[in-house]
């Protein structure tokens, strides 16, 4: 990832990849998919929230890139979810 942006009063977050290409993710999805421990079991990746848990208004606050990870901080919630690696592989599953 080369940078991102957020668009839509933080309900889109734009990607621009190394190769040019880019991609639009929404927050609650961003949100619901996030690889934190809260969201997430590290020993085996289980989903550890439901959709029905994420706030219907959830927001992208802040976004940066750090290396290959997309970090994003969300409201109402304001935590730090880490979307790393899963923009990239929403990215190449919709381009098959």
């Amino acid at each position: 990832m080369r940078e991102c942006n957020i668009e839509a009063q933080g309900s889109i977050v734009r990607v621009n990849f190394v190769d040019d290409t880019e991609a639009r993710f929404h927050a609650v999805w961003l949100r619901d998919n996030a690889l934190d421990a809260s969201t997430r079991d590290s020993r085996n990746g289980q989903c550890l929230v439901t959709l029905a848990q994420i706030p219907a208004d959830s927001r992208i606050a802040a976004s940066r890139v750090r290396g290959t990870c997309l970090e994003l901080d969300f409201e109402p919630e304001y935590a730090r979810k880490l979307a790393s690696r899963m923009a990239a592989r929403a990215r190449l599953r919709s381009q098959r």
